[in-house]
């Protein structure tokens, strides 16, 4: 009888812990999800190595960002080309693109490659008040500003 006993403690404590497990694992999956969403967006450089942007030099435009969670992808315009790529890993903090690629035009007064080689560095990134800052090895190496 004993035994039954202690087994069927056994067997509910595992059903109710399982359960707020599963309660845990959602609520993070929420907050995951509306992180994504605050990505999914489009977005304006406004400084490159915590230095704020010449526009003397992105004369035909500032370089933008536009992130699509759900696909797993990114499009923008980076000063002068067009570019694309994927999203290799996201998370909460995490973020790493891969198969950056632009068109080919020729362009000799803008920075469009500065961008594009920082970009292609990301490894993480942070969302406050309406901006996104990038980051490679822990340091600010892109800041933008939504625009959408």
């Amino acid at each position: 009888m004993m035994k039954y006993l202690f087994l069927s403690l056994l067997l509910s404590s595992s059903i109710i812990s399982c359960h707020q497990s599963k309660a845990l694992s959602s609520s993070n999956e929420m907050a995951v999800e509306e992180t994504f969403l605050n990505l999914y967006d489009i977005w304006a450089l406004v400084a490159i190595d915590g230095k704020e942007i010449d526009k003397e030099q992105f004369k035909q435009g500032v370089p933008t960002l536009e992130i699509y969670t759900d696909e797993k992808h990114i499009i923008g315009f980076g000063g002068c080309n067009n570019y694309f790529g994927k999203i290799d890993k996201i998370s909460n903090d995490t973020l790493i693109f891969k198969s950056i690629a632009a068109t080919k035009k020729m362009c000799t007064d803008t920075d469009e490659n500065t961008f594009l080689e920082r970009l292609n560095n990301i490894e993480s990134y942070q969302l406050s008040q309406m901006k996104l800052f990038l980051y490679a090895d822990n340091n600010q190496s892109l800041s933008f500003k939504k625009i959408d």
